[in-house]
């Protein structure tokens, strides 16, 4: 049986990383696809960020393609920042790359940090299975007027110092159906020596979901 590998793609003028089984056409058999989005271009965020590659290894682990790429201006992506806006519409079209490749399949959208808010923001845009919030930028773009209409997992530590707890738990509550949450007392914004217990509540959750 072939084993997933990590395909280099071009997607328009963006830089991405499929990590999939390789295929030569659009595979209609996929049932679930993931899009895993990365924090903040502006502080060192890119596909390479260890919360992103955990969400990506999660995903392999489950039997779903995941895509992951850099937003614009970040590693060989064109283009610049553009404030949160212009990024939505990068994750838009890396998804767009996922849908072509596997036309059946549900997208399970992903990010951390920054890359929260844009999955976030995305998820109003766009039909998806899912969400999985890992310490999404509450306090740093506007998250109040999004309202998750899809399964939501939103995963934080209490002793974040990039984002704060109070601002991620008073976006959790304003949600008219309350997501999932997996909230730890320490591991820091970055998750610092608790990648593993977080891939692990991810995984879990997931298999909830697809069941």
């Amino acid at each position: 049986m072939s084993r997933p590998q990590e395909i280099p793609l071009r997607i328009d003028y963006l830089e991405a990383v499929l990590t999939a089984v390789a295929v030569d056409q659009p595979d209609p058999a996929v049932s679930d696809v993931a899009l895993v989005c990365h924090p903040h271009p502006l502080h060192e965020g890119s596909m390479n960020n260890k919360v992103v590659t955990t969400l990506v290894r999660m995903a392999r682990d489950l039997g779903l393609p995941a895509l992951r790429f850099n937003f614009r201006g970040v590693g060989a992506s064109a283009l610049v920042w553009d404030e949160g806006r212009g990024e939505v519409d990068d994750a838009e079209l890396a998804a767009a790359e996922l849908r072509r490749r596997y036309p059946n399949a549900r997208l399970w959208l992903m990010g951390f940090s920054f890359g929260g808010y844009i999955a976030a923001k995305l998820s109003e845009r766009q039909s998806v299975a899912g969400l999985v919030l890992i310490a999404p930028a509450a306090s740093r773009f506007d998250m109040t007027a999004v309202q998750s209409q899809v399964p939501t997992l939103v995963a934080f530590n209490r002793d974040d110092d990039v984002v704060t707890p109070v601002s991620m738990q008073a976006w959790v509550d304003a949600q008219h159906t309350p997501p999932s949450c997996v909230i730890d007392e320490v591991g820091g914004h970055f998750y610092h020596g608790r990648l593993g217990p977080l891939k692990r509540a991810v995984q879990a959750w997931l298999e909830a979901q697809r069941r």
